[in-house]
C-alpha cells in the first residue's frame, strides 16, 4: 500500500520537476523577449536616422524651390570642379566689337484721324 508520506514525496518531486520546467521556459521566454527588444530598439534607431536624413532633404529641396532666387549661386562648387558662373571680370564686361554706331535715326509717323461714331 502507498502511504500518505510516499504520496507527499511523489507530489513534491513532481512539483519540483514542474517548477524547474516552468522556470527554464520562463528564462528562455525572458531571453527571447530581451533579444526581440534589442532588435526592435536597433531598428527604431535606424528608422530615426532615416527620418532625419529625409527631413534634411525636404528642408534643402524646399529651400531650393521656395527660397530666394538670383543668378548668383550661394553654393560652392565641389572640390576639383570649376563653376560655370564664377565672378570673372571677363564675363562682366560687354564684348567690344568694331566701332560703336553713333548715327541717330529719326522717324516721322503720320496717323490717320478716325471719325467717332
Amino acid at each position: 500500500m502507498i502511504t500518505s508520506d510516499i504520496i507527499k514525496t511523489l507530489l513534491n518531486l513532481y512539483g519540483n520537476v514542474v517548477n524547474d520546467v516552468i522556470n527554464d521556459s520562463n528564462e528562455k521566454l525572458i531571453q527571447l523577449l530581451e533579444e526581440q527588444l534589442a532588435q526592435s530598439n536597433k531598428r527604431n534607431e535606424e528608422l530615426l536616422k532615416q527620418i532625419e536624413s529625409l527631413s534634411q532633404q525636404v528642408r534643402y529641396l524646399t529651400k531650393l524651390l521656395y527660397g530666394s532666387k538670383s543668378e548668383k549661386s550661394k553654393y560652392q562648387a565641389p572640390d576639383g570642379q570649376c563653376s560655370l558662373f564664377d565672378d570673372d571680370s571677363f564675363f562682366n564686361e560687354p564684348e567690344h566689337t568694331e566701332e560703336q554706331s553713333t548715327d541717330t535715326v529719326t522717324y516721322t509717323v503720320v496717323r490717320k484721324i478716325h471719325k467717332k461714331k
